[in-house]
């Protein structure tokens, strides 16, 4: 006997009980053969929910459905008029109802076939497009000039004030709608920055100095929270400090000593630089926890700077690495990519140069004032290739190391803000640009936002029907696909194997992925009991029959407002269950909430009062056209 019920939490509970005593061989005689299953419906609306509150990495690709959205609004012509005849705008609305018409539109081959032809999409996270949210309203960014990868599941960015000079550090938070806060303001002149193991680095040139903020409270050492032993020995040898003595004596001493390097530390929110110090830093790059790429336009180096932690700051020691081109006076970015330090110069002759790690040999690798480049701003890396933003064409562009080519990555050209696919969109002012494994986030300074460019590749699978075996196999796969996924996830962020991951660190919710478990488990013990019964079922076996569906459409309209319902009123409950079960439907222009009260008392039809119809007023065929986009949109 096959028990399919929905995913709320008391039935999980018991579906979990049920699953682990038939594992254990402790179910009665009389429910030996009992399948627990959780319903695939609700699965799938869990998961559609996690894909529309959240960017989960599918394979290294954020996908979220406003990606769908902003395809059916700003795709071109025939790939918009494809979509929009496929799904209707409630399928690509952010809603958490648990609806399924639109999982089974979302889920057409038609849909994944349209996708296929998108090799890029280009999507607004900064400001919301498509609905209010208060920490992410129009405006809340005047000058977003530059963009990093930030703390699990968030990237930073920095806001700049043209007329004050100012700038703010932002934390945007991967949610649909994203979450943007401050996280440090007043940085003067702040231009540039870089994120590595829970730091961020800023390069403050109003204060000749690289800021840092810490995150994961990492560098400074609080003596009250170290209770035990064990953490007061670690943070004494890693200080050469002595290690005899009880807890408290080795707490007094570890304190003492971290009260001494505070006196003589003028601001600990700053880097302390020696035995160079850095006139105008203007860009900086993390090679790894401990090194650092930075770029000084005072004294017109390059510099490597290798860090230390001491309880209470940074130090950083600061050597040159190599002096900037004759022709550049700007250095604007920074990345690495196999052994070679690519960095972007500012003026007509400037452009895009390559510097070998091991020779200190610098070449000019593309030339601004060209055909290919109009003008170099920001680099970062994407797949193994140089990746940069031509500011003066618009466009996101590409270069090849191996055959030095260059070409359009994303980017239209046309001076205006707007999303898309890699050929319908187009910016402003594109700056900042940074890579969150095989996804882009770039900034579009004049117009304040800041854009997702990423792939649907790993969007979707094409379904087929399927037999129980066909399904127990499918249902492992998505199972060891939702590991994988939530494995190199945590492999990425450095998670514990026990710990929960849920959408903020781009995977689906922790309950999901037990209830997907479950399924498994029951699926696979389903088979096994019809094979041991008569191996010849499994072929006769409807799976339909598993599903709660045609059960929840009876229940919602069995009650009619009352606890139970009577003999009378089965007729007219099968006629309106009917409705939601057979290929037409019947639309009620009514709020979901509302409903219509059991009458008390018969009153006359000419006792209704009436309103007069409003004159009607003649619009043009071009309004019509234009009322119809609006609504579409």
């Amino acid at each position: 006997m096959a028990v399919a019920t929905d995913c709320k939490e008391c039935n999980k509970k018991a579906l979990v009980r049920l699953s682990d005593m038939a594992d254990g061989k402790e179910l009665p005689p009389e429910l030996e053969l009992v399948v627990p299953l959780p319903d695939v419906v609700h699965i799938g609306k869990r998961f559609k929910c996690s894909w529309s509150n959240w960017f989960i990495n599918l394979d290294g690709e954020f996908s979220n459905l406003v990606l769908l959205r902003s395809l059916r609004n700003n795709a071109e012509a025939f790939i918009k008029k494809k979509l929009r005849k496929l799904l209707l705008l409630k399928c690509v609305r952010n809603k958490d109802r648990m609806a399924v018409e639109p999982i089974i539109r979302l889920t057409r081959p038609e849909v994944l076939k349209v996708l296929e032809d998108v090799k890029f999409v280009v999507h607004t996270i900064v400001p919301e497009q498509y609905r209010f949210w208060k920490s992410n309203q129009r405006g809340v960014c005047s000058h977003l000039i530059a963009v990093s990868e930030g703390p699990t599941g968030s990237i930073l960015a920095l806001d700049y004030n043209f007329e004050t000079g100012l700038s703010r550090l932002l934390t945007i938070r991967l949610h649909q709608p994203a979450d943007v806060s401050v996280v440090r303001d007043g940085l003067k002149d702040a231009r540039n920055l870089c994120f590595i193991d829970g730091i961020a680095f800023l390069c403050e040139r109003g204060k000749s100095t690289i800021s840092f903020v810490d995150f994961e409270g990492k560098v400074k050492i609080s003596t009250k929270s170290l209770k035990r032993r064990a953490e007061l020995l670690r943070h004494l040898e890693a200080l050469s400090l002595p290690t005899d003595g009880t807890v408290p004596v080795l707490r007094e001493r570890l304190k003492d000593h971290l009260g001494a390097i505070s006196k003589n530390t003028d601001c600990a929110e700053h880097v302390q630089m020696h035995p160079n110090r850095l006139g105008k830093p203007s860009a900086v790059y993390a090679a790894s926890n401990d090194l650092l790429f930075c770029s000084d336009d005072e004294s017109q180096y390059a510099y490597q700077i290798t860090l230390t932690i001491d309880g209470v700051t940074i130090h950083g020691n600061a050597t040159k690495f190599t002096a900037y081109p004759s022709s550049i006076i700007n250095l604007l970015s920074i990345t690495l990519l196999d052994q070679c330090a690519f960095f972007s110069g500012a003026s007509s002759q400037g452009g895009l140069y390559k510097c070998e790690l091991s020779t200190k040999t610098v070449t000019k690798a593309v030339c601004n004032s060209t055909l290919s480049c109009s003008e170099v701003n920001q680099v970062c890396t994407l797949n193994g290739r140089v990746v940069y933003t031509d500011t003066k064409a618009g466009k996101v562009m590409q270069y090849n190391p191996d055959d030095k080519s260059v070409r359009t990555l994303v980017g239209s050209g046309h001076n205006s803000s707007s999303d898309g696919t890699q050929d319908s969109c187009s910016f402003k002012q594109i700056e900042g640009i940074c890579s969150v494994e095989k996804n882009l986030f770039v900034t579009d300074v004049s117009a304040g936002k800041l854009k997702i460019v990423t792939s649907l590749s790993e969007t979707g699978m094409k379904p087929d029907g399927v037999s129980l075996k066909q399904a127990k196999e499918n249902v492992t796969k998505i199972d060891s696909y939702v590991k994988d996924t939530v494995s190199k996830v945590k492999e990425r962020y450095q998670l514990s194997e026990m710990s929960a991951t849920n959408g903020p660190q781009g995977t689906v919710s922790q309950k999901t992925q037990v209830s997907v478990s479950l399924l498994k488990k029951g699926i696979e013990r389903l088979y096994k009991y019809v094979m041991d019964i008569h191996p010849q079922f499994v072929d006769d076996l409807l799976l339909e029959t598993l599903l709660t569906t045609v059960v929840e459409n009876l229940h919602a309209v069995s009650h009619l407002k009352h606890e139970t319902f009577c003999k009378q009123q089965l007729g007219t409950i099968c006629k309106k269950s009917l409705k939601r079960t057979s290929r037409w439907a019947a639309k009620y222009y009514t709020h979901d909430k509302s409903y219509y009260l059991v009458p008390q008392s018969a009153m006359p039809l000419s006792a209704i009062a009436t309103m007069t119809p409003l004159s009607s007023e003649d619009i043009t065929p071009g309004m019509e056209g234009q009322i119809k986009e609006w609504l579409e949109s």
